[in-house]
């Protein structure tokens, strides 16, 4: 190999790590401090809780905070959770668009909307499972009684 061949490989070899460096100095990552996380939790629990109140108003019947789901579950011949997470992928789906790019996500306002409703609507099916749980062990609990 000649010395030219040498001086010319390594200079592309210095061209090389500098190109890279500065790709990794424009690319790096700016990590969020504990305190902005700490804002990010105590904001989202406070939106939840005050959604949740706002909504309660607006969606429940006679105590029932569940009733929409149980009247869409009658509509469709599905289990209220299932009705639930029929509405709940629209948000799912405005996520994934965040993710994807096909959505922007400077747009604070839509981004901490939709990951509010996806977060509420989670609660939501955690409470119709809870439900359902309630409605099994009734049922077990009555089939024993008949049973005996």
């Amino acid at each position: 190999m000649k010395q030219s061949d040498v001086d010319r490989i390594v200079d592309e070899s210095k061209a090389l790590e500098k190109m890279f460096k500065h790709a990794n100095e424009k690319f790096s990552r700016t990590n969020i401090s504990d305190q902005v996380f700490k804002n990010i939790v105590e904001n989202r629990i406070s939106s939840i809780k005050n959604t949740l109140a706002k909504k309660e108003v607006e969606y429940a019947s006679d105590g029932d905070r569940l009733h929409n789901f149980h009247v869409a579950s009658k509509i469709n011949n599905q289990t209220p959770a299932q009705a639930l997470w029929a509405m709940a992928t629209k948000h799912l789906v405005s996520i994934i668009d965040f993710i994807n790019g096909k959505l922007d996500i400077s747009n604070t306002e839509m981004v901490n909307e939709k990951i509010g409703d996806m977060i509420n609507y989670l609660i939501l099916l955690e409470a119709c499972f809870e439900e359902e749980r309630a409605i099994k062990k009734n049922e077990k609990q009555r089939e024993q009684i008949n049973i005996h």
